[in-house]
């Protein structure tokens, strides 16, 4: 089969489809695939500036429950980093060690198709290639000791730690859904074990002793009231294996040229140790068959021993090569562990747990009976050599968590504490993780482009544990289990249901809060009937009720600790959302004293009017949390309002862009501001209200062969104030069209309000703002970083920002460099007063914050690109977008009344 038919007619289909004029692929050649079932092929690509790569690899993932989750999993994996630090070096791990999407993925039945770069070598002259084929153990050894070294040291600068999980938890977080009683291992495990599955301890052939019974399946388990002094907790790729890291080997193997791919089970909070102690184990494994049975047991007594160092090669039955690679394994995390003062009492019972977990998973992988017995003794072997340097767990109550502060989500409560039977426990444990980071997603309207397919994994798993509760005994805690799972069930079909009907805010925010609390109190009291009911306020939450919400809906960013941002483990509740309210019509008798000010929006195509005017009432509602002065915009007239409203639910909670201009449009609006000393005479906070006659002028407007263009220069000459919006982004073609309508504009303003002898001392008596927008952008903002125009907050939200002292010195600077700007900066030079313009550097959706809801300069894009109009990722924090607007009113109040 060739072409794009290699992936099937529906993906074909799909395909073809989704190419453009301005994008094309054809097949090159397929590629083998490991053994999830993807099919992978390379394809030559042609695209634009913004896509330049002449070859992409094409995968479709195979249709089970982790792989259809790998395109969101791999993007979660690009945006987890550590708190912005300054004095930290560069976080850089996801440019250098993993592989990014080019275009958002197709979805192909129940499944996706993903557009990934090629993968190659750091000069990018070979491409990289599956550790699996470099031949050597010793060179495996180095790469895999680099990889375990990068995963540490790179990845996780800042890991977590949990020093209360029991050790049961933690095997089970570390098996996952092989701890479900009908998996693969526990089939593989009664095989081997018969009818000791169950036992606390068995007896293995070949073995002098009973061993504990290191599965999941014991009951009571081995590890019971037991716990590690401490759990390292950090971003984990949790499927390492040396047939996921592609590694440069042209003209040599270099072990630290390698990238990390199948990021399709990545956990921000996994166990840190699961992957380096898994990978030691696929690469020292495949020599087993090798050796005999006392080079065996000298291999697992190494894979034990707290210092492997001490082995001596004249003394030992393993190959030279092996016990090298060994060495190295397990030495690799050494400069990691040693940064941070782990000492082997801390260390190595983890190492332990992880080695336990590990070898079991190999118990499915080996198809030679021996081979499995060899693992499961290993297994044993480490439940056992754990045990005698387990801490033992202490019941306490801390209290509930002040609402502020984030903690790791435990796994499912011990058997015990809720009565459930173990197949249900195990179920629960299998998809607990899975089901509390979908809980976050969805309680989140940043990730509605991913709402169906997060309710339907939901509605799957959950259907899956309600059968196994109604078809368990009939115990209260199993009945209550049941009946919690069915409110889930309701409550995610009929969000569904009201998330495919446009134009169903208010309803469709009800049902998210009783879903996601249906799903919250599953999780945490499964089985429990006392546990907080819908409206009930849960310990280190919020409470989850719509209240009647502020002037204008906006979805709140996430404070440290809430389920915001792309933080799955995080322990508190979804922040309460507003319905959308009518905005009251602010009232024109004879007691306002609003003076009234005409403003005029000046800017060419695609410079962000629009934009920009629906972001004027989100950056009024922040700039209380924001300064000491606090605003708000009201609509005069119903149009007005309807605008308002429309706008800003389309910029702030639909996270889009709203459509451009196309007739001059006039917006009465009333501005109230509370304003401090430093900016008005008295001497004590005064209320400030002026009336706004703004006009919404087109783009396209401003050309003089444009019909409306006489009627737009009318509309400039009459107005007081101008906001000139200065596009940056524009390219050449469109730059030489912009800069020619500004001054045909200008020259156009300038003779009308000659003519009517409106002309101040020689020059346009306007008060003027102008904008640099789009000050987010990664091709505007890195620069100016660079330049050293930016500089940042030390408090808050540590957001950068351009100085206003420095202002119009950065906009000469930018017009130096942007073709034909130099004639914009010119023209305003001339033709109004200097002292009468101000400049800003403008972004009317502000910066994508953190999980703590910091600047990041690591990943501060807020705009991603998708298959249709691009969307805002994070909840729009505007930046200089109302001070042009408060600041004109203000300078024409104060010169002369407002006269000009």
């Amino acid at each position: 089969m060739s072409g794009l038919t290699y992936f099937g007619s529906e993906a074909a289909k799909e395909l073809e489809n989704w190419q453009n004029r301005r994008r094309r692929i054809t097949f090159a050649k397929a590629v083998p695939g490991g053994g999830s079932g993807a099919l992978l092929a390379f394809v030559f690509h042609r695209g634009d500036a913004e896509h330049p790569q002449q070859k992409l690899l094409l995968k479709l993932c195979a249709e089970d429950e982790g792989a259809v989750n790998e395109p969101r999993d791999l993007e979660e994996a690009w945006h987890s980093h550590p708190d912005f630090d300054p004095n930290a070096r560069p976080f850089d791990f996801p440019e250098r060690r993993l592989i990014r999407q080019v275009y958002p993925p197709l979805r192909v039945g129940g499944t996706w198709l993903m557009f990934l770069k090629v993968a190659l070598d750091e000069r990018a002259r070979h491409p990289l290639s599956p550790l699996t084929v470099v031949g050597s153990l010793g060179r495996q050894a180095q790469v895999a000791a680099s990889v375990i070294d990068s995963v540490l040291t790179e990845w996780n600068p800042d890991p977590d730690a949990d020093h209360d999980m029991t050790a049961q938890t933690f095997l089970h977080q570390a098996l996952g859904h092989r701890a479900a009683p009908d998996s693969r291992l526990a089939q593989v495990s009664a095989r081997l074990l018969g009818a000791q599955l169950h036992n606390s301890r068995v007896r293995l052939p070949g073995w002098p002793g009973a061993l504990s019974n290191p599965t999941p399946f014991a009951d009571p388990p081995p590890l019971a009231g037991l716990k590690p002094p401490t759990v390292a907790l950090g971003r984990a790729h949790y499927d390492l294996h040396p047939g996921n890291i592609m590694v440069a080997t042209q003209p040599d193997v270099l072990p630290n040229s390698f990238r990390l791919v199948d990021l399709s089970r990545f956990q921000e909070q996994g166990l840190l140790l699961r992957d380096p102690v898994h990978l030691m184990l696929c690469l020292v494994g495949d020599h087993l068959p090798d050796l005999n049975e006392q080079a065996r047991d000298e291999l697992a007594g190494l894979l034990l021993d707290q210092d492997p160092d001490s082995a001596d090669p004249s003394e030992s039955r393993l190959p030279a090569g092996l016990l090298n690679a060994l060495q190295l394994l397990r030495a690799a995390p050494d400069l990691w562990r040693m940064a941070r003062d782990y000492a082997h009492a801390d260390w190595h019972p983890q190492y332990l747990l992880a080695l336990q977990a590990c070898a079991l998973m190999f118990l499915t992988r080996r198809t030679e009976e021996d081979e499995q017995l060899w693992f499961l003794r290993l297994a044993a072997s480490a439940c056992e050599a754990f045990q005698d340097l387990a801490e033992p767990v202490t019941c306490h109550d801390p209290g509930p968590m002040p609402p502020d502060q984030g903690t790791v989500r435990p796994s499912v409560p011990d058997e015990g504490a809720r009565g459930l039977p173990p197949a249900l426990h195990a179920e629960l444990t299998r998809h607990h993780q899975q089901l509390e980071h979908l809980r976050t997603r969805c309680a989140d309207a940043r990730f509605d482009a991913m709402l169906a397919e997060n309710l339907y994994i939901v509605i799957n798993r959950c259907t899956r544990i309600a059968d196994l509760a109604r078809d368990g005994i009939g115990a209260e805690a199993v009945l209550a289990l049941h009946d919690q799972c069915t409110r889930v069930l309701e409550t995610a079909r009929a969000l569904q249901a009201v998330h495919d009907r446009p134009g169903r805010t208010r309803e469709k925010e009800t049902a998210r809060v009783s879903f996601v609390t249906a799903l919250a109190r599953l999780l945490d009291s499964p089985g429990d009937r006392s546990g907080p009911s819908e409206g009930e306020l849960r310990p280190g939450g919020h409470e989850p009720t719509v209240e009647p919400g502020p002037t204008l809906p906006v979805a709140a960013p996430p404070e440290p600790g809430d389920a915001g941002g792309l933080d799955p483990t995080a322990a508190s509740f979804l922040p309460a959302l507003a319905p959308l309210p009518e905005i009251p019509t602010a009232s024109g008798g004879e007691n306002t004293v609003a003076e009234h000010i005409r403003i005029g929006l000046w800017g060419g195509e695609c410079s962000g009017k629009t934009t920009y005017l629906a972001a004027l009432p989100v950056a009024a509602m922040q700039s209380g949390r924001q300064g000491e002065e606090s605003w708000t915009i009201n609509g005069m007239t119903s149009e007005a309002n309807a605008y308002l409203v429309q706008g800003t639910a389309m910029l702030a909670v639909e996270r889009a862009f709203p459509p451009a201009t196309s007739t001059v449009r006039a917006l009465n609006w009333l501005l109230r501001g509370t304003v401090p000393p430093r900016l008005m005479r008295p001497k004590r906070l005064r209320e400030v209200e002026v009336t706004l006659d703004i006009k919404d002028i087109p783009g396209i407007a401003f050309d003089e062969t444009h019909p409306l263009h006489d009627e737009v220069i009318d509309e400039l000459a009459r107005a007081q104030g101008l906001i000139y919006l200065f596009d940056p982004l524009a390219g050449a073609q469109e730059a030489a069209h912009s800069v020619s309508t500004f001054l045909s504009t200008l020259n156009g303003l300038a003779k009308r309000v000659r003519d009517s002898g409106g002309i101040l001392r020689g020059r346009l008596p306007h008060q003027v703002s102008v904008c640099v927008a789009k000050f987010d952008a990664p091709e505007v903002f890195r620069p100016a970083v660079e330049a050293g125009w930016v500089t940042q907050d030390s408090h808050g939200p540590r957001l950068p920002r351009v100085p206003g002292h420095i202002a119009r010195q950065y906009f000469e600077w930018l017009c130096d460099n942007a073709p034909h700007a130099h004639l914009v900066r010119d023209g305003l030079t001339t033709h109004f007063h200097p002292e009468r313009v101000a400049y800003y550097a403008t972004s009317a959706i502000g910066f994508r914050m953190n999980q703590h809801h910091h600047f990041d300069y690591r990943d501060f894009a807020n705009l991603v690109e998708t298959e249709g109009p691009p969307r805002i990722r994070s909840a729009p924090e505007p930046i200089n977008v109302l001070e042009p607007l408060t600041d004109l009113a203000h300078r024409i109040r104060m010169s002369k009344g407002g006269k000009r």
